[in-house]
C-alpha cells in the first residue's frame, strides 16, 4: 500500500481498503515458461500420460514460499482441474486425455492467499497445449458443400507457377540438424516462407516430411527443431510469406 501526502499534518483515515493488484517488491523480471521436452507436444497418444514443465525464472530475489504456481487444465474431452503449486523453479503437472484431442493448461503466479499476481497491470501466466492422436480428430463442423471446389480452384492456380526456390540459405546448426531460411514461389504476391530442418547428414530422398502451417498472425516462422528427427524432416511456414528473422516490430508494421 501506498500513499503520498506532502505538506499535510494530522491524521488520515482510511476505510473500505480493496486489493486491485498484488505486485511483489522483486517482481521486475518475473516470467513464466514452459515446456513438454523432451516430448513433441504434438506427438502424445490417447491416454498417454503428458508432462508441462512450467518454470518460474529470475526468482532468486522473491521469497517464493509465499507464492503459489497455479495450473489451470481444460480439454476437447470437457474436463477440467485447477491446482496449486508451490512456486519451485520448476513445476511438472501431469495429465492425460482418453481420446483424440486438445489439452491446454494455463499456469498463473500467486500469492500464498490466493491472490493473483501482475506485473505492469498484466498477470504472470505462461499457456501451453497438449495433441492426442491429432491424425484421427474430427472436424468440429460440417464440411461446406464447395470445399472441393475451392480448394480446387486454388490448386489450379498453384499449379500454374513452375516450382522455383527463392531462397535456401544455412540458418543454424546444432545437435546434428541443421535450419534452413527457405522461400519458394508461390501463387500470388508473396512467396512461400519458413524454416526447413534437417538432419545434417540424411541422404536424398530418405526423409518423410513434416509441414507446419502457422495460423493468422504477424511474426515469422521458428526453426522446428523439436519436429525434425533422424526419419523426417520439418518446414515451418509463416501465415503470410513474410520474411523470416525480423524483429517484433517489424513484424507488427507488416501486419499493420
Amino acid at each position: 500500500l501506498m500513499i503520498g501526502l506532502q505538506n499535510v499534518s494530522g491524521m488520515l483515515k482510511v476505510k473500505n481498503i480493496q486489493i486491485r493488484e498484488y505486485v511483489p517488491v522483486a517482481s521486475e523480471g518475473l516470467t513464466l515458461s514452459g515446456s513438454t521436452a523432451p516430448k513433441d507436444a504434438t506427438t502424445y497418444r490417447s491416454g498417454e500420460e503428458m508432462v508441462f514443465n512450467f518454470s518460474l525464472a529470475n526468482r532468486d530475489n522473491l521469497d517464493w514460499k509465499n507464492y503459489l504456481i497455479e495450473i489451470e487444465r481444460s480439454g476437447d474431452d470437457g474436463v477440467t482441474d485447477r491446482r496449486t503449486y508451490p512456486a519451485q523453479a520448476t513445476v511438472a503437472a501431469k495429465t492425460a486425455i482418453a481420446g483424440p484431442g486438445v489439452v491446454r493448461m494455463v499456469a498463473r503466479l500467486l500469492t500464498a492467499d490466493g491472490i493473483i499476481v501482475k506485473k505492469n497491470g498484466k498477470e504472470i501466466t505462461f499457456t501451453m497445449s497438449g495433441i492426442a492422436d491429432f491424425d484421427k480428430i474430427q472436424p468440429g463442423v460440417a464440411e461446406p458443400e464447395d470445399f472441393d471446389a475451392f480448394w480446387d480452384k486454388q490448386k489450379a492456380l498453384l499449379a500454374e507457377v513452375p516450382l522455383k526456390v527463392l531462397k535456401f540459405e544455412k540458418f543454424k546448426e546444432q545437435n546434428g540438424k541443421i535450419a534452413y531460411d527457405v522461400q519458394v514461389a508461390c501463387a500470388g504476391e508473396r512467396p512461400v516462407s519458413g524454416y526447413l530442418v534437417m538432419p545434417r547428414n540424411a541422404a536424398p530422398k530418405s526423409l518423410e516430411a513434416k509441414v507446419i502451417f502457422q495460423g493468422y498472425g504477424a511474426t515469422g516462422a521458428e526453426a522446428p527443431w523439436g519436429k525434425a528427427d533422424e526419419k523426417s524432416l520439418a518446414f515451418q511456414i509463416n501465415a503470410h510469406g513474410y520474411p523470416n528473422g525480423l524483429s517484433p516490430a517489424e513484424y507488427k508494421k507488416l501486419g499493420a
